[in-house]
């Protein structure tokens, strides 16, 4: 198989929003295991989360938890959202999906951080 007809085959592939969220959740698996210690670059980093050992992995369980759980319900109502903002606006289900993927991850560090704070 050539490069061109590879590339061709992954255009035509209609789960890449099923992909996105999986990997949405899949980052978020070592946030609720504990893996992941306190660090500039990965986890929920706020002076509150980051001021003791404690406190930076309750967050970042919360987060994970949050994250993936954004994540099975963006699965789970992707093909109705997608379909109806098709209806609405036209395009396709990749576009509206993974863009509902993305939309349910902020939503769920919305959701996470509001939950950290109050």
């Amino acid at each position: 198989m050539n490069l061109m007809a590879l590339q061709g085959r992954l255009q035509r592939w209609k789960h890449w929003p099923e992909v996105v969220a999986v990997i949405i959740a899949v980052t978020a698996v070592p946030m609720v295991a504990g893996w992941v210690p306190p660090n500039p670059v990965y986890g929920f980093r706020t002076p509150s989360t980051m001021a003791t050992p404690e406190a930076w992995y309750g967050a970042n369980r919360l987060m994970g938890v949050y994250m993936i759980g954004s994540q099975a319900f963006a699965i789970g109502t992707m093909s109705g959202v997608a379909g109806s903002m098709i209806a609405r606006f036209g395009g396709n289900r990749e576009t509206w999906g993974v863009l509902w993927s993305c939309l349910t991850a902020l939503g769920g560090i919305a959701a996470a951080v509001f939950h950290h704070y109050y």
